[in-house]
C-alpha cells in the first residue's frame, strides 16, 4: 500500500480535527504499520542483511507482546527482539500537544524530550505504563538466541532530542540490562525532511480490512 508521509505524520501529530476518528484508523491499521516501519528502518540499515517479523506469537509467563522480530547483521550474528507496540497519537495516551513536521530545530528538540520523560521513570528505569513495562519480560520462545526487548512507539521522542528514531535505554529487569526504543513519528520526519514523500510498505491486514469495508458499504 503507499502510504502518505505527511498526512500520517499529520493525522497522528497535528491536526486535532480527526480526534473523534483516530481511535478507529489507529484500531484498524496502526499496529501493522507500526511494525511494517520497523522492518522497513531495519533494512534500511548497512548493518543489517535481513529484517522481518516471526510467525510466533511473542508469550511469557502472565504477559504477552505484539510480534517478534528476527534481525540479521553484516556479521551473520542474528538478533531477536520481541515487540511492543503502542501508536498512542497526541489524541490520545496522556493528551499531548500537537507537534508540526516543520517546526524548528530546537523546539522538536525540547518537544521530544519532553515526551520521553512522559514515558519512562528515570530513577527506577522502566516506563510509566504498565501496559508497555511489559516488554521488559521475558517471552518464553527462543531461549538461548540473543533477545532484546524492544519498545516500538509512534510518539516523536528521544531521552536527549536527537533526531535518531531508535536508541538503547538500561533498564530495571529480571532478564535485562537495556531495552531499545524506536520512534515511529522520528524516523517518518526524517524520511519527509529528506525529501520523500511516499512509501510504498506491506500491509495485507489493514487491506483486507479496508477490503472487507467496501465489500459491505460500497465503494461510493
Amino acid at each position: 500500500m503507499k502510504i502518505n508521509l505527511l498526512n500520517l505524520v499529520n493525522f497522528y501529530d497535528v491536526d486535532p480535527h480527526v480526534r473523534l476518528h483516530s481511535n478507529a484508523i489507529k484500531t484498524l491499521a496502526g499496529e501493522e504499520l507500526c511494525l511494517s516501519l520497523l522492518c522497513q528502518y531495519f533494512k534500511s540499515l548497512p548493518s543489517t542483511t535481513s529484517a522481518g517479523l516471526l510467525p510466533e506469537r511473542a508469550t511469557g509467563d502472565g504477559a504477552w507482546l505484539d510480534a517478534w522480530l528476527k534481525v540479521r547483521l553484516q556479521n551473520q550474528s542474528e538478533i531477536y527482539y520481541q515487540v511492543e507496540v503502542k501508536n498512542w497519537s497526541f489524541h490520545g495516551y496522556g493528551g499531548g500537544k500537537p507537534l508540526g513536521v516543520s517546526e524548528a530545530i530546537e523546539k522538536t528538540k525540547e518537544f521530544k524530550k519532553n515526551v520521553w520523560r512522559g514515558y519512562w521513570k528515570e530513577e527506577e528505569q522502566v516506563f510509566k505504563d504498565p501496559k508497555l513495562n511489559k516488554v521488559l519480560a521475558k517471552m518464553n520462545q527462543f531461549e538461548g538466541k540473543d533477545v532484546v526487548p524492544l519498545a516500538c512507539l509512534w510518539a516523536p521522542m528521544h531521552p536527549e532530542g536527537a533526531d535518531s528514531p531508535f536508541f538503547d535505554m538500561k533498564c530495571q529487569s529480571a532478564k535485562f540490562k537495556s531495552v531499545s526504543v524506536f520512534s515511529v513519528s522520528a524516523y517518518l520526519r526524517n524520511l519527509i525532511r529528506s525529501g520523500l514523500r511516499e512509501l510504498d510498505i506491506d500491509l495485507p491486514r489493514t487491506q483486507a480490512r479496508i477490503q472487507l469495508a467496501k465489500d459491505i458499504f460500497g465503494n461510493s
